[in-house]
């Protein structure tokens, strides 16, 4: 081909990324004016504490050190949040445009990235604009991925992609051609590139490990049949395999570190949960090609595989991957591109899919995950076209085509269905009624509507009890429904009395249920459950829960005692609760505690405590280390006017 010709489509390639930008940008918009949900609050309240008054604000730089979503605190992501803070909590749109542009600025690497795909398979410009037009467009209008754009704290998704992305083109871009030689030199960009790529994804989310895996599924499929200069070898061992073999120790390690987590969190083994991972693998794929068209739902929890024949279809899912994985390694550089598409789509999973004490599933992680093998099956049916004739040409030009539209109607339609929060529970319930959040979700939702909701989230919730005895968070749940609606009643004695003898002691969700339920009870803004029935029935369960969960219950019985006026049981149970936790939301209420029962003497002692705890750990959960300190500083001082009224009142 010419340069003219080359020259004419180097300019239809703005053109065409230009026109897809915009088609997803109008998919998601009427989106964007959805609600916050779930983990937002969780992982965005104390944005409260930021005054918005720009980077020099200590608040935010205190949110921005204090996350807890990940080991590493995830503070890039939540400097974007941070730098929002005059948007929260009343402008969700605000939170959701952002996602949305890096969704289109990810599209536009995507782009990028099968365009180099498609050079390295030295393919012609028309191929190359039809591969890297559809397999963007099918990619960025996906419907799995509305969770990603749409749930506000999944922008951490998306950011980490952002980088791995860019540090993925700095790659193909720095690699050095096969029949160049390399020294270190040359080498030294590619090597800078992508360890700061990795770095910033990594201060995004965790996952960015996966950056490393998807540069090794590229060095050994595209570029599987090129020959290496002894260098770039070496540089590939040191800089590739020697991180992916620490990174396999760390993951051997942590497995036997947190095996007993799995059963105290998440009610299912390590090994159940890698057979059932090889399932629901298999269903990403069928999603990927044939994406449900009845449900945006965010949670699902699939059959759990209890052994290889636990159901049978997890046998026939683990011999299908040994099988595909074997043949992408026979045939590598044959197949090139199916061997990616492999390679690819297990790569994007191995951090969350495996070892790690994580739920089940969810759709966003399939967000880069899906590159590989939308490039591979958009690639197959473009190059392969030109075996058949005009006809059948079109019609396979056709399918890509078809998948485009309906990718585009269903996103559409999920993007409408999130602006309408109790359709959107209905939506999730129909899907899946066994989900118990899903179930939750829309009893809540329905519970608002009105006498015949509140009966219809009566029935949904004494199902969710019924059929799942060992769960105490929807029982919780089923209380505040009753604080909701005075046509909701509580739960029967039995009821309870049978999840307590059966609760796992180290579920997770249940602290903010059941701080909620206690707050409400304290402040008397619940009438349907008493102080008395609440704390008969923490004092049964405070015993078998574990220490994860036991110094709140603790904590709410000291409440419950010092609402009741008991102050030295209350000053016990919050003693109690420390010893466990050491957190230092226990000292605040002890302080307050003790001064309201004239001890400021010992008020001083628990506050300086609890000030030198502050000091030593951010925990952006609770509010702002500044604002917490200011607290604090304030209890100080009233713990002293105290203490020198006594001293005056006892005179000389």
């Amino acid at each position: 081909m010419g340069v003219a010709a080359n020259n004419k489509f180097s300019t239809r390639h703005p053109v065409l990324l230009t026109l897809l930008l915009l088609l997803v940008a109008a998919v998601y918009w009427r989106g964007l004016t959805s609600n916050f949900m779930f983990d937002d609050f969780v992982n965005l309240d104390a944005l409260a504490n930021v005054d918005g008054s720009g980077i020099f604000d200590r608040n935010l730089w205190d949110f921005v050190a204090g996350g807890s979503a990940g080991p590493l605190g995830r503070p890039l992501s939540l400097l974007t949040f941070a730098l929002q803070a005059d948007a929260w909590p009343d402008n969700p749109f605000a939170f959701k445009l952002v996602n949305l542009l890096i969704h289109l600025v990810n599209s536009a690497l995507v782009y990028a990235l099968c365009v180099q795909f498609c050079r390295i398979r030295k393919l012609g410009q028309q191929d190359l604009m039809l591969i890297a037009g559809f397999c963007t467009a099918i990619w960025a209008l996906h419907p799995l991925h509305v969770t990603a754009v749409l749930y506000t704290v999944q922008r951490m998704t998306l950011l980490c992609s952002t980088f791995m992305l860019a540090g993925l083109l700095g790659y193909l871009h720095w690699r050095p051609q096969p029949a160049s030689p390399a020294g270190w030199k040359e080498l030294l960009p590619l090597t800078v590139g992508l360890g700061c790529a990795g770095l910033l994804a990594l201060l995004a989310k965790e996952n960015a490990a996966s950056l490393l895996l998807y540069v090794i599924a590229l060095e050994y499929t595209l570029f599987a049949a090129d020959p290496a200069n002894p260098l770039f070898r070496r540089w590939r061992n040191l800089v590739l395999w020697v991180p992916f073999a620490v990174l396999v120790a760390s993951a051997v390690v942590y497995a036997y570190a947190t095996r007993d987590s799995f059963i105290s969190k998440l009610n299912f083994t390590l090994l159940e949960r890698v057979l059932t991972e090889s399932r629901i693998l298999w269903a990403y794929l069928g999603q990927l090609i044939s994406p449900d068209m009845l449900s945006t739902e965010l949670f699902h929890t699939p059959q759990l595989s209890t052994s290889l024949l636990m159901p049978i279809t997890t046998l026939f899912a683990c011999l299908a991957w040994l099988i595909v994985l074997v043949l992408a390694c026979l045939y590598r550089k044959q197949q090139p591109v199916l061997a990616l598409a492999v390679f690819w789509f297990l790569a994007g999973h191995i951090i969350e899919g495996s070892v790690i004490p994580l739920e089940l599933y969810f759709n966003h992680r399939n967000y880069l995950a899906i590159v590989g093998p939308l490039f591979a099956v958009v690639c197959l049916l473009v190059v392969g076209r030109a075996r058949f004739p005009g006809s059948t040409q079109k019609l396979l030009l056709a399918i890509p085509l078809l998948m485009v539209a309906v990718n585009a109607w269903q996103t559409t339609t999920n993007a409408e269905l999130w602006r309408k929060p109790l359709k959107l529970a209905v939506d999730w319930y129909r899907h899946d009624p066994l989900e118990v959040r899903n179930a939750e979700f829309y009893a809540i939702k329905v519970a608002y509507t009105g006498e015949a909701g509140a009966e219809d989230a009566s029935e949904i919730y004494d199902g969710i009890l019924q059929d799942n005895p060992a769960m105490l968070r929807p029982l919780f749940n089923r209380m505040l429904l009753s604080c909701i609606s005075p046509l909701i009643s509580l739960p029967a004695s039995e009821v309870v009395s049978a999840h307590i003898e059966h609760s796992n002691s180290g579920e997770t969700g249940l602290l903010t249920p059941l701080n909620e339920l206690v707050n409400q009870v304290v402040s008397r803004k619940c009438t349907a459950v008493t102080p008395d029935y609440l704390e008969a029935m923490l004092q049964s369960l405070v015993p078998r829960l574990s220490e994860f969960n036991r110094p709140t219950a603790l904590s709410a019985l000291g409440k419950l005692r010092q609402l009741a006026g008991d102050n030295a049981a209350a000053l016990g149970l919050y003693d109690q609760a420390f010893a466990i936790s050491h957190d230092a939301g226990i000292l605040f209420a002890k302080a307050l505690l003790q001064m309201n029962t004239d001890d400021p003497r010992a008020a001083l002692v628990t506050i300086a405590t609890a000030t030198t705890l502050v000091l030593a750990h951010n925990d952006i959960e609770t509010g702002s280390r500044e604002h917490k300190l200011n607290v604090l500083h304030e209890m100080q001082r009233d713990a002293e006017s105290m203490l020198n009224a006594a001293g005056k009142a006892a005179g000389p």
